[in-house]
């Protein structure tokens, strides 16, 4: 038995029948092995990109033996008067925008056929090819605008979707074709896939992951819906918009029913200070909040230096009620 057979296996095999006592040949049998190889195709090249009025060519090169034919065939359209075939080679004459594709190289012998498939790619100078952004990350704080925006240009449409569905209402279309939201938020983290078409139906769509970063509300506070930012409890339904959407006094009566339960809590220091819960590098702005309880009460910084002299710093002090 020939395992895994190759050209190398071609030849003439003998099988012989001996006499045990004398050792001569008492019969031989002869048979003739021929190992074919079928069609294997090589593009040359495979995919290529082209201006319109260039003139490319691919090459279908295929090895195996006892080749009946090579033909070319275009996928889904028939040649146009530009496209010419010539020993397995396909030939553009000027080449336009009409004539990009894909195109099927068929080799065939006695035993089996084999094709592959060419991709020609024809692109206009302002073509959308080129232009898409590949930066697929984005990063922001919450609060901050944000612009998303596949970078085309030339006479194209775009068109977004979010997380397979819909772009929230609170994300505006720029005229050119980018997006814009002005406040970031938690609800705008997810995926943002623009789809561009240009005027000769080509297609083509890019992607952005979105992520919201922000500082975690503490246990004591309030985060306002619109920007994602947090305010002390105490500042809820205290008559005062400080949300910049109000949120911190819209349903009023049913926040006042459900902090109530905290009437018989231990009375709030007056002061109290809240530091980031992580390490900074050198260079690195570092805020700490100096919280009051009451809004008539001043709060300001003093650093001490060695000598033990006081430093006033600069201090943007959040007063509560």
């Amino acid at each position: 038995m020939v395992h895994v057979a190759s050209k190398s296996d071609s030849g003439v095999y003998v099988c012989s029948a001996y006499n045990y006592e004398t050792s001569e040949v008492q019969v031989a049998l002869y048979t003739n092995l021929r190992v074919v190889s079928t069609p294997k195709i090589t593009l040359r090249p495979p995919t290529q990109t082209v201006h319109p009025g260039h003139s490319p060519t691919v090459e279908c090169v295929v090895q195996g033996d006892d080749i009946l034919d090579i033909t070319w065939k275009p996928t889904y359209k028939s040649f146009s008067s530009r496209v010419k075939v010539r020993n397995a080679t396909l030939i553009f004459q000027q080449i336009e925008v009409e004539d990009a594709g894909k195109y099927e190289c068929v080799a065939r012998n006695r035993w089996a056929n084999a094709s592959a498939t060419a991709e020609v790619i024809v692109v206009e100078e302002s073509d959308v090819a080129g232009t898409v952004s590949h930066e697929h990350e984005q990063w922001v704080h919450a609060g901050a605008g944000v612009v998303l925006s596949c970078n085309v240009s030339g006479a194209v449409s775009v068109r977004w979707i979010k997380d397979g569905g819909r772009v929230p209402a609170s994300v505006r279309t720029n005229q050119d074709g980018s997006l814009f939201i002005k406040l970031a938020q938690a609800a705008h983290t997810g995926q943002y896939v623009c789809h561009i078409s240009d005027n000769h139906g080509r297609q083509t769509s890019n992607y952005i992951n979105l992520h919201i970063e922000g500082i975690e509300c503490l246990d004591w506070e309030f985060r306002c819906n619109e920007d994602g930012s947090c305010i002390d409890v105490d500042l809820v339904c205290d008559g005062y918009d400080d949300c910049n959407d109000r949120s911190d006094e819209e349903n009023c009566p049913l926040r006042d029913k459900r902090y109530s339960q905290l009437a018989g809590a231990p009375e709030e220091a007056l002061v109290r200070i809240e530091q980031p819960r992580r390490a900074f590098r050198v260079g690195e702005n570092v805020e700490v909040l100096c919280r009051s309880a009451y809004r008539d009460v001043a709060v300001e910084w003093i650093k001490r230096d060695e000598q033990g002299n006081r430093q006033f710093v600069n201090s943007n002090a959040f007063v509560a009620v």
